[in-house]
């Protein structure tokens, strides 16, 4: 039996789908407009940041960030709902960076979440930092599952790295059982055996500056009863390819169909940038805990590399001062046994140099 539609029906059919169509294009319209203002405003607060220090002839060589403020895409945790969509916030920072040539070292932090600063009447991102000149850092050193391994120079071999493997070897780094945590680093000398696992990794930097005599990033490996589990509660990013790369457009979104039990049609995750070819793909290695001890590992050997250099020349000046301090008591010696100057002017001006 054949069924035959009113041309009046196909009519009313034709145009509820161009209205539906109509207003998903609008919708997708406004999501765009909404994702290129968010970009901008962005990209913009961070270069505002970037040009302050540069006023203050700040130009960072290398340094890192870490995120402290957990996103998860699959409870919502982290993220704010607009409209039909849901927007994953971007975590607060915390991070360092070296300019080799000003030699100072950035210390800055941004404590509050950017989407929530956004949408604040004169929205602005808060980022608070401190300049500290290099011969105010007097140590770093990292401690594993709180256990200490001040680093030291050493042209052989990385002695920091060398500690480690042995206060593994000692059985002294971690005892839990039944967890694994295999790894090595690159030069393969680092291994975490069977029933010792990377738990905690602190690192440290002491300065004489009164406001900042510790300042620390700490990256803890939450309790899993999967021994594949190697994920740190943060993750941590080469600052170059994130808050200071060149790139003019500082974050991007991902964009996935809603993966929770509500209502909205997308879900929206930021990533900043990696570098200046805007290539648009994310450090999945950043949270491992053992590549986040690896790469402290390295900014703690370049820390205390700066720590040598300083009081090298500390100690060079202080014997260019010495020197000439014995030239001149030598002239005013001179001077006294030629008659120039008295033995009460020699007393006098000996007692002012020394």
């Amino acid at each position: 039996m054949a069924f035959f539609l009113s041309r009046e029906y196909r009519e009313d059919r034709a145009r509820e789908k161009e209205l539906k169509r109509q207003i998903d294009m609008e919708r997708k319209e406004r999501e765009q407009k909404f994702k290129m203002e968010y970009c901008g405003w962005y990209s913009q607060q961070t270069q505002n940041f970037i040009d302050k220090l540069k006023e203050k002839g700040f130009n960072p060589s290398w340094g890192f960030e870490a995120e402290i403020k957990e996103c998860n895409l699959y409870t919502g945790k982290g993220g704010m709902q607009r409209g039909s969509i849901y927007v994953f916030d971007i975590p607060s920072l915390e991070g360092l960076a070296f300019d080799m040539k000003s030699k100072q070292m950035l210390y800055f932090t941004c404590p509050t979440g950017y989407y929530d600063s956004y949408r604040k009447p004169n929205a602005k991102v808060d980022f608070k930092y401190v300049l500290i000149p290099f011969y105010e850092i007097f140590k770093a050193n990292i401690e594993v599952n709180s256990q200490p391994f001040v680093s030291t120079v050493s042209s052989e071999q990385n002695v920091i790295s060398r500690s480690i493997a042995e206060g593994i070897a000692e059985g002294i780094i971690g005892d839990e059982e039944d967890d694994i945590t295999d790894w090595e680093s690159e030069d393969n000398f680092l291994v975490i055996e069977s029933g010792k696992s990377l738990r905690k990794v602190v690192l440290n930097i002491q300065t004489i500056n009164p406001d900042y005599p510790v300042i620390s990033f700490e990256f803890i490996k939450p309790y899993d009863p999967d021994p594949r589990c190697a994920a740190a509660n943060k993750k941590i990013a080469d600052i170059m390819c994130s808050t200071f790369s060149s790139s003019a457009e500082k974050v991007a979104f991902m964009e996935y169909d809603t993966r929770r039990k509500c209502k909205t049609i997308k879900d929206y995750y930021y990533y900043r940038k990696k570098n200046a070819s805007n290539e648009e793909c994310l450090d999945t290695d950043s949270a491992i805990i053992s590549t986040i001890l690896e790469r402290l590992n390295k900014y703690v050997m370049q820390i205390e590399s700066i720590i040598q250099q300083c009081s090298k020349k500390k100690q060079s000046k202080t014997e260019n001062q010495s020197y000439d301090i014995v030239l001149q008591l030598e002239k005013l010696a001179d001077m006294k046994e030629k008659g120039i100057i008295t033995e009460n002017e020699f007393i006098r001006l000996k007692n002012k140099l020394i």
